[in-house]
């Protein structure tokens, strides 16, 4: 008796552990599609525990080979290289193919229920290989300069942008509209290049609800763009202060008397100047006063401008005058000659003339660099009415670039040892126009 129920007991255990080794394929399951050489998990739920392997087969019956043999069933998955067997050989694409769990005495425990696919086409990255244009992918065109919010300016020039969608070659009008209504034509029908150049009339108002279209003919298709600002310039004109702004000078003097002093000679120029003018260049002429001799003077004029009420962002400025009267003289010969007008300089310091009409130190500041347009650090002006542009030397005193002490104009002749000689030049009505944004 003893030793039956020791043998019943064997019996009675070993039948339990097959019954309980089961499994249940859940992927590939069936209708799947895997691209080769991809990673994916075979997946299976499970009871009890034992050796495995998995197994690709065809539909048909037909065995390609093992995935992976010496697996734990109770592990439940295991990653696989799509198409590649334990043997290193890599399966074709087909779409009939199952997944077979194998118990390690041969028993099947289960199969996938349905076909997947392995599959070996590719796919094309358009935007990234092909470099194709964006439009291409855009059905509708779309302005995208001016953008919504954006401020231009009356007087300037901007570049119209537009992506041209699915509009082609077709020709592309542009119209400026505010509130729905027209309110002027940026540019006829012109070639659809997605760009266009607008310089903005002065006559256009200000305001902020403009809207940019561009459009084909018949509108077939067309863009709007966003509400933007159209601001009008602003224009200021400053008079010059030139409140002694007249260097002169008796820095040399030629006489037979050498024990004349300073202090005896002349010291009112010959050269006059209206209220409101300065005067540039040189004379000499014979002193028949207390010394008998020739005195020279050189004329050098200043001018300065309060800017404290220009605000915004400087678009040109301009340093106007009128040349009121020149004078060049030889010996006898005398003539108008507009060649006696003279350069302008920026100061580099403020300057000061003594109860005797002397300059002092501060009246040789300018900067020996080009200051203004012109090769030698100068603008020659010239003619009677004359316009300097003097824009960038405006945008440095409003910004605090520079210090703003001024101009200087000096003649282009200094030559005052010519005895009897003369090359100068008048000059009024200076204001500076400043353009502001």
């Amino acid at each position: 008796m003893k030793v039956i129920s020791i043998s019943l007991m064997v019996f009675m255990t070993a039948a339990t552990t097959a019954w309980a080794q089961t499994a249940n394929l859940t992927a590939p399951n069936g209708g799947e599609t895997w691209k080769l050489n991809s990673k994916q998990k075979i997946t299976w739920t499970f009871s009890g525990s034992a050796k495995m392997r998995l197994i690709l087969i065809h539909k048909d019956g037909k065995v390609e080979g093992a995935i992976k043999t010496g697996l734990q069933l109770n592990t439940g998955s295991y990653e696989w290289t799509v198409g590649v067997l334990e043997n290193g050989k890599t399966v074709s694409a087909k779409n009939d193919f199952l997944v077979t769990i194998i118990r390690h005495d041969d028993a099947v425990l289960d199969t996938s229920h349905n076909t997947f696919t392995i599959d070996d086409s590719q796919q094309i990255d358009f935007n990234l290989h092909l470099k194709l244009p964006p439009e291409l992918f855009s059905t509708q065109m779309k302005v995208t300069s001016p953008a919504k919010n954006t401020k231009w300016w009356a007087g300037n020039t901007y570049k119209i942008t537009w992506d041209k969608g699915r509009s082609g070659d077709a020709k592309v009008g542009i119209n400026l509209y505010r509130q729905g209504e027209f309110v002027n034509t940026v540019s006829g029908f012109i070639a659809n290049t997605g760009a266009h150049l607008w310089t903005i009339p002065d006559s256009i108002p200000p305001a902020n609800d403009y809207v940019m279209k561009v459009f084909t003919f018949g509108d077939k298709f067309q863009a709007d763009s966003g509400l933007f600002s159209i601001l009008a310039r602003q224009q200021f004109r400053i008079g010059a202060r030139i409140d002694n702004s007249l260097c002169w000078s008796m820095h040399n003097e030629w006489s037979s008397n050498l024990g004349c002093g300073l202090s005896q000679h002349s010291t009112q120029p010959a050269a006059q100047r209206a209220a409101g003018e300065i005067v540039v260049g040189f004379d000499n002429f014979y002193d028949s006063g207390y010394c008998w001799e020739y005195v020279g003077h050189i004329y050098r004029g200043f001018v300065s401008f309060d800017l404290s009420e220009v605000k915004g962002n400087v678009v040109s400025a301009s340093l106007g005058m009128v040349r009121t009267a020149s004078l060049h003289r030889y010996g006898a010969s005398v003539s108008n000659n507009s060649q006696c007008a003279g350069s302008v300089h920026v100061m580099d310091g403020t300057w000061s003339v003594d109860n005797q009409g002397n300059w002092h130190g501060p009246c040789h500041f300018y900067h020996a660099l080009p200051t203004i347009a012109g090769n030698d650090g100068t603008v020659k002006y010239d003619g009677r009415k004359m316009l300097i542009d003097v824009t960038g030397i405006v945008k440095g005193w409003l910004s605090g670039q520079q210090a703003n002490f001024g101009l200087m104009f000096i003649g282009l002749d200094e030559g005052y040892a010519h005895n009897n000689d003369a090359c100068y030049s008048n000059f009024g009505s200076i204001f500076l126009s400043i353009l502001v944004k």
